[in-house]
């Protein structure tokens, strides 16, 4: 009789341990109000987050691809230039001027394969012509013509090679070579500046110091030409009334030694 009793107090305290962990899994398995309004404000938030990162690439402008694809990149492969007739240097030490100044930006590995690289850069030499016709005047040497040169680098996605996105810089041209090597200095890392600002990295002194020596350059050039211009305007003008105090005097003359009165013109 007494041996009885603890095996059935054992079999008591079993079945209320069982009916116990029953009812904990019932209620884990129900979520409760506050449960259901917590995994609600996290879904909300995870949508306003989706639309706070922007739209889809599918939605993107090119430029803005473009900015996605070069931020997500560790590795550039530059691609050897093309050419136009009429640039200021040879189609290697253009290269070399871009290559060089990729690696001192130091944000990304430049690699020597396509296969290797995240993002292709693929680099033009280019030269716009204009040809001005200096008019009908028989002493003329024929029309001038001027060339544009500029650095033009497409980003490109290594496993198509489809263009994403061209920046470019004019390069000022000048007499004499020192100058001329100096500005192909200066537009190339330019050119770079545009990758730079299209990743979202900030300008050192020495990028600017080099956006303001072309820039001043051209300035100057602009101030000398126009100078040049109103020198020879004025040359001109001043030549005109020259010549037509010249005529009236020779008018003049004539109609006095003919005893022509009143003087036509006068």
């Amino acid at each position: 009789m007494h041996a009885a009793i603890p095996s059935t107090l054992r079999t008591i305290a079993f079945a209320l341990s069982f009916a116990l962990l029953f009812d904990q899994f019932a209620h884990a398995a129900t979520p409760s109000h506050r449960l259901t309004a917590a995994l609600q404000h996290h879904a909300a938030l995870l949508a306003a987050q989706q639309t706070q990162n922007g739209p889809s690439n599918a939605q993107l402008t090119p430029e803005a691809l473009a900015r996605q694809r070069l931020l997500a990149a560790h590795t550039l492969y530059l691609a050897k230039s093309t050419q136009d007739a009429g640039f200021p240097a040879s189609p290697d030490d253009a290269y070399n001027l871009v290559l060089a100044n990729l690696k001192n930006w130091g944000h990304y590995q430049v690699v020597d394969s396509v296969t290797h690289a995240d993002l292709v850069l693929q680099l033009r030499d280019a030269v716009k012509t204009s040809v001005i016709d200096n008019g009908p005047d028989p002493n003329n040497i024929g029309p001038t013509t001027y060339y544009l040169p500029s650095f033009q680098l497409t980003l490109a996605d290594p496993s198509t090679l489809s263009p994403l996105w061209t920046v470019s810089t004019s390069i000022p041209t000048a007499f004499k070579q020192k100058k001329q090597s100096n500005l192909l200095a200066a537009s190339a890392q330019n050119l770079v500046s545009q990758l730079k600002l299209l990743a979202g990295d900030a300008l050192t002194a020495q990028d600017q110091s080099a956006l303001k020596q072309t820039q001043t350059y051209r300035r100057n050039h602009a101030a000398l030409a126009i100078g040049i211009g109103a020198a020879l305007a004025a040359v001109g003008l001043i030549l005109f009334f020259v010549f037509k105090h010249h005529a009236e005097q020779d008018q003049a003359a004539f109609c006095q030694a003919h005893n022509i009165s009143p003087c036509p013109g006068s």
